[in-house]
């Protein structure tokens, strides 16, 4: 179990008659845990999210909940993940009830008056972000105004029934990308009028990175082009991570 300084625990032990006498016994094994932003399970208690936006901590303590406070110094899209972490050698002498897979609910919700409380009018308007997937990532993403406070709550969820894990996560709340590779390209019939290039990978194989950006109504669509030297038969792939909100889609016309 995990405890906090400062409080005090009752432990009751019972079941049918028994004339064997029972022994219970503790034994320490972790001082603390690795979080260094414990206390903020509270969003009054909650710490402000660092000017790089990433957080790293824990779900050390039975229900966990971590709270953080973010300002943002311009308005923007943000992106929010939670991803679980590489297991580090240094934590594999714990006990495996303690190093259980874990994974998270994330919340956004506006601070409106400002007063680092979470009102019940403020929290009936909560986003709530839910893609989590196998490997332990959630992510999502908000609209953040320049002068506005919100909270970042991270609910933890643990795969034991003791419900705590030192397996440590990384959190990261940061704008996105919103420069447009083809900004400049209008579109007609299938014809974009400034088509990005290609580049070449190998021998046989051309390749290209960009972002399909945010807070445009319909989604973003970025062109290429490719001139084939001779008749060929090629293969297409589209990949992407698990950044921020996935509906893609890759098309080809000649």
């Amino acid at each position: 179990a995990g405890l906090k300084a400062g409080k005090t625990y009752y432990l009751a032990a019972g079941g049918t008659t028994n004339f064997d006498p029972y022994k219970i016994t503790s034994k320490l094994e972790a001082k603390s845990t690795h979080d260094q932003y414990e206390d903020n399970d509270k969003p009054e208690d909650a710490k402000n999210l660092p000017a790089s936006g990433v957080v790293e901590g824990d779900f050390g303590l039975a229900n966990d909940v971590d709270t953080f406070y973010l300002a943002p110094n311009k308005t923007a899209i943000y992106s929010a993940k939670f991803e679980r972490q590489k297991m580090p050698n240094s934590l594999k002498e714990f006990p495996n009830e303690l190093l259980q897979p874990i994974y998270a609910f994330i919340q956004i919700t506006e601070d409106t008056n400002g007063n680092h409380k979470l009102d019940p009018e403020e929290s009936e308007k909560t986003i709530l972000f839910m893609n989590i997937i196998e490997s332990g990532v959630n992510y999502g993403s908000f609209k953040a105004e320049k002068e506005k406070k919100y909270f970042i709550t991270i609910l933890g969820l643990v795969d034991s029934s003791s419900g705590i894990s030192l397996w440590p996560y990384k959190f990261t709340a940061s704008p996105v990308s919103q420069k447009d590779e083809d900004a400049g390209s209008k579109v007609k019939k299938n014809t974009p009028s400034k088509p990005l290039n290609l580049k070449k990978a190998k021998a046989k194989s051309y390749s290209a990175k960009g972002y399909l950006n945010a807070g445009i109504g319909e989604g973003d669509e970025d062109w290429y082009v490719f001139k084939a030297g001779k008749k060929e038969t090629a293969d297409r792939m589209y990949g992407h991570g698990d950044g921020v909100d996935r509906h893609t889609a890759c098309r080809s016309y000649l």
